[in-house]
Protein backbone atom coordinates (compact mmCIF):
# COMPACT_ATOMS: atom_id res chain seq x y z
CA UNK A 1 0.00 0.00 0.00
CA UNK A 2 1.10 3.36 -0.97
CA UNK A 3 2.18 6.15 1.48
CA UNK A 4 -0.53 7.97 0.23
CA UNK A 5 -3.23 5.30 0.84
CA UNK A 6 -2.11 4.71 4.07
CA UNK A 7 -2.07 8.68 4.97
CA UNK A 8 -5.98 8.83 4.30
CA UNK A 9 -6.27 5.61 6.28
CA UNK A 10 -5.01 7.17 9.29
CA UNK A 11 -6.72 10.64 8.72
CA UNK A 12 -9.71 8.48 8.47
CA UNK A 13 -9.23 6.09 11.66
CA UNK A 14 -8.70 9.67 13.38
CA UNK A 15 -11.41 11.65 12.01
CA UNK A 16 -13.79 8.74 13.44
CA UNK A 17 -12.25 8.96 16.79
CA UNK A 18 -12.26 12.62 17.30
CA UNK A 19 -8.68 13.20 17.31
CA UNK A 20 -8.98 16.17 15.04
CA UNK A 21 -11.80 17.70 17.26
CA UNK A 22 -11.25 16.62 20.56
CA UNK A 23 -7.32 15.82 20.67
CA UNK A 24 -4.76 18.52 21.36
CA UNK A 25 -0.83 18.65 20.22
CA UNK A 26 0.24 18.01 23.48
CA UNK A 27 -1.63 15.15 23.66
CA UNK A 28 -0.11 13.48 20.53
CA UNK A 29 3.04 14.71 21.49
CA UNK A 30 2.66 12.60 25.00
CA UNK A 31 1.42 9.95 23.06
CA UNK A 32 4.45 10.36 20.79
CA UNK A 33 7.02 10.01 23.54
CA UNK A 34 4.81 6.59 24.95
CA UNK A 35 5.17 5.05 21.57
CA UNK A 36 9.31 6.02 21.16
CA UNK A 37 9.19 4.30 25.12
CA UNK A 38 7.69 1.21 23.27
CA UNK A 39 10.04 1.25 20.39
CA UNK A 40 12.86 0.97 22.95
CA UNK A 41 10.98 -1.91 24.98
CA UNK A 42 10.98 -3.87 21.69
CA UNK A 43 14.65 -3.23 20.87
CA UNK A 44 15.58 -4.39 24.38
CA UNK A 45 13.74 -7.38 23.88
CA UNK A 46 14.82 -8.19 20.66
CA UNK A 47 11.53 -8.56 19.03
CA UNK A 48 11.59 -7.67 15.66
CA UNK A 49 8.10 -8.00 14.74
CA UNK A 50 7.19 -5.45 17.64
CA UNK A 51 9.96 -3.42 16.85
CA UNK A 52 9.14 -2.66 13.32
CA UNK A 53 5.14 -2.48 14.71
CA UNK A 54 6.12 0.44 16.97
CA UNK A 55 8.49 2.04 14.61
CA UNK A 56 5.28 2.03 11.88
CA UNK A 57 3.20 3.49 15.12
CA UNK A 58 5.59 6.64 15.65
CA UNK A 59 4.71 7.32 12.21
CA UNK A 60 0.69 7.12 13.17
CA UNK A 61 1.10 9.40 15.48
CA UNK A 62 3.44 11.65 13.54
CA UNK A 63 0.96 12.04 10.52
CA UNK A 64 -1.88 12.62 12.96
CA UNK A 65 -0.26 15.24 14.83
CA UNK A 66 0.96 16.85 11.36
CA UNK A 67 -2.79 16.60 9.62
CA UNK A 68 -3.70 18.74 13.90
CA UNK A 69 -0.82 21.58 12.59
CA UNK A 70 -2.17 21.51 8.81
CA UNK A 71 1.03 20.73 7.36
CA UNK A 72 2.17 17.26 5.43
CA UNK A 73 4.28 14.37 6.58
CA UNK A 74 6.14 14.74 3.34
CA UNK A 75 6.71 18.81 4.15
CA UNK A 76 8.05 18.04 7.38
CA UNK A 77 10.61 15.48 6.25
CA UNK A 78 11.81 17.87 3.02
CA UNK A 79 12.34 20.37 6.43
CA UNK A 80 14.41 17.87 8.34
CA UNK A 81 16.89 17.22 5.19
CA UNK A 82 16.73 20.84 4.33
CA UNK A 83 18.07 21.20 8.00
CA UNK A 84 20.74 18.61 8.43
CA UNK A 85 21.91 18.42 4.68
CA UNK A 86 25.05 20.02 5.22
CA UNK A 87 25.42 19.18 8.96
CA UNK A 88 28.72 17.78 9.82
CA UNK A 89 29.52 15.81 12.82
CA UNK A 90 30.98 12.28 13.75
CA UNK A 91 30.01 9.04 15.31
CA UNK A 92 30.47 8.45 18.95
CA UNK A 93 29.21 5.35 20.54
CA UNK A 94 26.90 3.77 17.36
CA UNK A 95 25.40 7.64 17.66
CA UNK A 96 26.29 10.48 15.02
CA UNK A 97 26.81 13.85 17.16
CA UNK A 98 26.55 16.59 15.18
CA UNK A 99 29.32 19.30 15.16
CA UNK A 100 28.86 22.53 17.36
CA UNK A 101 28.70 25.77 15.14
Amino acid sequence: MIFETLKEKIHQWGAERDLYIQGTIFGQVNKLKEETKEVEQAFLYEDKESFIKEIGDLYVVLINLCKMIDVTPEHCIYQAYEKIKDRKGKMVDGMYIKEDK
